[in-house]
């Protein structure tokens, strides 16, 4: 069925598995309890016997909001997880959905149809002590504070502990002296660096460091400063730099009575001589087979400057190149990229492999009377490409650029697989910023031909023209066809379809008088084909329009968003008619009182199929979305407290099918404590309870899934130098009981996570986390464990 069940099972917040395909099979549910500026991890667990994953993402954003985040999630054992910082979000509602890509090569999502138009959706309970607790620790590498330093030793250098994933490059600042320094600033893998440009100067004596973390919404949410002096030297030393880290990462677990052992370390080093940056990172692990795609990783980087904004480079080993959403982005390649920017021009090439051969399998069945069955099982082709990017630059406002990816797989690469894929993308992007980025116009253009079975015999264009009659007399495809026979680009089989397929996505956004508006216009056609954007959703065209807005000196923030879209439009009648409406509004006083936010919302959905169309998939229903967050922040006996409470309700009204109508209700409540002592604890409740289908045909189902979580976290600071203790300790209670017209469902699972943190500006940073899950069901005899132990020093 489409994807609106899976959205409505998900948004019930209930305990509930994925089934990709037959080897691939997932447990996701979507946390509740959360409060703003908590600790959040998303999690999957694997639960298929022959379950491969190659790698997995976390898309995420905040409702209304047009584009998503993505972060890669951690994988420890069985266990995928992403950890979010909430305070990046303004409290109400985050929507996310999970990519993945097989040991095999193929691509998958959570849910399965449609996830950027249906996400699943996470509740965020307000908190307004998060302007007062920062969500990011940094650590003063270098300088130290006090420290004395030859000015041509200067490198100023702070860690991020222990993420980056909320905070905004570009709005960040580092101040030195009072002077916001723009230049010479690398933001990357959890390390903020500075380091002084050829022919700059420091003045003997004190100097002040100021750094300013903003995040995606503008907030600031860590400031550190301190100070240290300088003084002069005699001899002259070239323009160096140089840092790089090294980890170690441990895992034992036993799920399912299964004992494993994983192993990964890894190493990175970066730095500056004169003109030339330079950049090496290896990762090996003990995943690492011929049977599934890469696990080891190896990135080298070098570039050399001819001034700030000219340049040029070369990529090589394992690397995720950008051109534009619709052509490239997300997906990772082994194989060399090399670019040039000088003056008014820039180029780009790329030359690797997208997936690495997989060999397929022959699987015998034995039927009755000595029947045997032989069945292929198809592997993953090899599937190289290359692409091209010319552009050009007109000041600091205008970027014009070409782009052309050609991907091939390799028929020869493995003996037993399904049909050859290949496909041509040719395509233009227009970037244009003005009144310092407060003007933001970003459009893409690109056509595609693909061939979806290039290991036939080549064919004559005559030949072809038999197989497929619509293409007679078309002079356009037969010039598409030509050219391609003169390139060379794409095999000239009966599988090739000359007619391009298009992809189009228009953006703009307008920040001013305290509002963040954003308009987006995009259309892609069925057929088009997007090797380097795996996740693309196709066959749809829509509209999207929000509005971020901040009032009343940043105690009211005001977000209204619109979405209409058109999905498989190549269906005609079963084209869907989507409609989305919704508001969100958040007050964050700044004098002791309730924090409070409402979002509403209606989604509808319809196409033109009728009763009288039994063939064909009908659709017509509507949903209606509230939910109500606050917090209060209360001090007791000197003790600071912080209490959420949440309700959220869905309804769908279903027109066609009565078995998915649908009701749903949250209730959740959270108390977060704040200790004389540097100790911090949790406590969340919450229960959903959702009904499924009539009373009337019988096809009644209900579920309460009740969570309880305990939470304990111990800062201990300044013991020896900046060194950092954390120890925390975990304890969720899940209960889910399950009724259908035949058949009633009880289980429990409780999650113990027990871990210590500990950082040190100089010795490194070291964390060691113990899972133990136990299950009240009598079909589950065992208990899981994962332990897992993460060893990491920068220099």
């Amino acid at each position: 069925m489409r994807f609106i069940n899976y959205f409505l099972c998900s948004v019930f917040m209930l305990s509930f598995v994925f089934a990709a395909d037959a080897n691939l099979s997932f447990y996701h549910y979507t946390p509740e309890g959360i409060i703003r500026g908590d600790e959040v991890k998303i999690e999957v667990m694997l639960t298929g016997a022959s379950s491969e994953i190659y790698d997995m993402h976390l898309f995420y954003r905040e409702i209304g909001d047009i584009d998503y985040k993505m972060t890669r999630m951690t994988r420890e054992g069985l266990l995928y997880f992403a950890t979010l910082r909430t305070a990046q979000f303004s409290a109400g509602q985050m929507q996310y959905y999970i990519g993945y890509e097989g040991a095999l090569g193929e691509i998958g999502t959570l849910p399965e149809e449609m996830p950027q138009l249906n996400p699943l959706v996470m509740q965020i309970a307000p908190a307004r002590s998060i302007q007062e607790d920062s969500p990011v620790e940094l650590v003063i590498l270098s300088p130290l504070p006090d420290e004395t330093l030859v000015e041509e030793d200067i490198v100023v250098a702070v860690s991020l502990f222990p993420g980056e994933e909320e905070i905004d490059y570009s709005t960040s600042k580092l101040i030195i002296d009072g002077v916001e320094i723009e230049t010479n600033v690398d933001f990357s893998e959890g390390l903020i660096t500075y380091t002084p440009p050829p022919g700059h100067e420091f003045r003997a004596g004190n100097h002040n460091i100021e750094l300013q973390v903003v995040n995606a919404q503008g907030k600031e949410i860590a400031q550190k400063g301190w100070s240290f002096r300088s003084t002069k030297s005699a001899a002259t030393k070239d323009n160096v730099a140089f840092r790089g880290s090294v980890f170690m990462e441990d895992r034992y677990q036993n799920i399912s009575q299964i004992d494993d052992n994983y192993f990964r370390t890894g190493a990175e080093i970066s730095g500056q001589y004169n003109a030339f940056d330079y950049r090496a990172r290896l990762v090996i692990s003990s995943e690492e087979n011929s049977d599934r795609q890469p696990v080891n990783r190896y990135t080298g980087n070098l570039r050399y400057n001819f001034s700030e904004d000219n340049n040029i480079f070369l990529n090589g080993g394992d690397i995720n190149p950008y051109f534009n959403p619709l052509v490239l982005q997300d997906k990772r390649i082994r194989g060399i990229h090399t670019g040039l920017a000088y003056g008014f021009f820039t180029f780009d090439y790329i030359m690797g492999q997208m997936n690495r051969g997989i060999e397929g399998t022959m699987e015998i069945y034995t039927g009755g009377q000595g029947i045997t069955d032989t069945i292929s099982v198809g592997g993953t082709y090899a599937q190289d490409m290359w692409a091209m990017r010319p552009g050009f630059r007109f000041g600091d406002n205008v970027q014009w650029s070409l782009n052309l990816i050609n991907a091939k797989e390799d028929p020869k690469s493995i003996k037993i697989g399904s049909n050859v894929r290949e496909s041509l993308s040719i395509g233009t992007d227009l970037n244009l910023n003005f009144d310092q980025k407060r003007i933001m116009l970003d459009a893409s253009v690109n056509a595609s031909v693909n061939n979806s079975n290039a290991g036939l015999e080549e064919v004559s264009w005559d030949t072809l023209t038999k197989y497929n009659e619509d293409l007679k007399g078309n002079s356009g495809a037969e010039s598409a066809w030509n050219f391609l026979d003169n390139t060379g680009w794409l095999s000239l089989t009966t599988g090739l379809n000359p007619l391009p397929s298009l992809a189009m996505q228009f953006d703009a956004t307008f920040r001013y008088f305290y509002n963040n508006l954003k308009i987006r216009y995009y259309k892609l056609d069925k057929d088009f084909a997007s090797p380097g954007n795996p996740y693309i959703l196709k066959d749809i065209s829509g509209l999207n329009i929000s509005d971020n807005i901040r009032l009343f000196e940043n105690q009211v923030y005001l977000t209204l968003f619109y979405k209409n879209y058109t999905s498989n439009r190549s269906l005609e009648k079963e084209a869907t008619d989507n409609n989305e409406l919704g508001v969100t509004l958040s007050y964050f006083p700044f004098a002791t009182l309730p924090s409070v936010t409402i979002s509403y919302a209606t989604l509808g959905r319809s196409n033109d199929v009728s009763t009288s169309d039994s063939m064909l998939f009908r659709e017509d229903n509507s949903t209606q979305r509230l939910s109500f967050n606050t917090s209060y922040n209360m001090h007791v006996s000197g003790i600071k407290n912080t209490i959420s409470l949440n309700y959220t309700t869905y309804g769908r009204n279903e027109e066609v099918n009565p078995a998915a109508q649908s009701d749903f209700n949250l209730y959740g409540i959270g108390l977060r404590t704040y200790f004389g002592i540097p100790l911090v604890s949790r406590i969340n409740y919450s229960k959903s309870e959702n009904e499924i289908g009539t009373d009337v045909a019988n096809n009644k189902s209900t579920s309460s899934v009740s969570t309880l979580l305990l939470g304990l976290d111990y800062i201990i600071d300044g013991v020896l130098g900046g060194d950092i203790f954390k120890p925390f300790f975990n304890y969720r209670l899940q209960q889910v009981e399950t009724t259908s017209p035949n058949s009633t469902f009880e289980t429990g699972r409780n999650n113990f996570t027990i871990g210590l943190a500990y950082q040190s500006p100089t010795m490194g940073i070291l964390s060691v986390r113990y899972d133990h899950i136990t299950y009240d069901n009598d079909s589950i005899d065992f208990n899981d464990s994962v332990m897992n132990a993460r060893y990491s020093y920068n220099f």
